[in-house]
């Protein structure tokens, strides 16, 4: 899942926390820290639980920021290694498939 939106002060011990209050265990996390913002990609390991945290935490204020929190995009997970749309488009054609599926 894609967390949007979060305060530079929100520490990875408070994510897993605020995801950890679904009552549902988390496969993983990761937070990205970006110039303006940050966002972060957490992972449950069934899609009910995740269902639950979209609509139990989306919306939620963290330091005072409204975090988004939604269904990661194909897009999203790249971003973390690439620096622009046309570097994940290079990445997903060198594993022969057609640049349409990302357009």
């Amino acid at each position: 899942m894609y967390v949007g939106n979060i305060n530079s002060q929100v520490t990875k011990p408070l994510v897993q926390e605020v995801f950890y209050s679904t009552r549902s265990p988390l496969d993983g996390y990761k937070l990205i820290r970006k110039d303006k913002s940050s966002y972060g990609l957490v992972d449950y390991f069934d899609h009910r639980s995740a269902a639950l945290a979209i609509v139990s935490l989306n919306g939620r204020q963290l330091f005072g920021q409204c975090i988004k929190v939604t269904y990661a995009t194909l897009f999203v997970c790249f971003s973390v290694y690439m620096t622009s749309r046309s570097d994940a488009r290079m990445m997903w054609d060198q594993k022969e498939c057609t640049e349409a599926m990302l357009a």
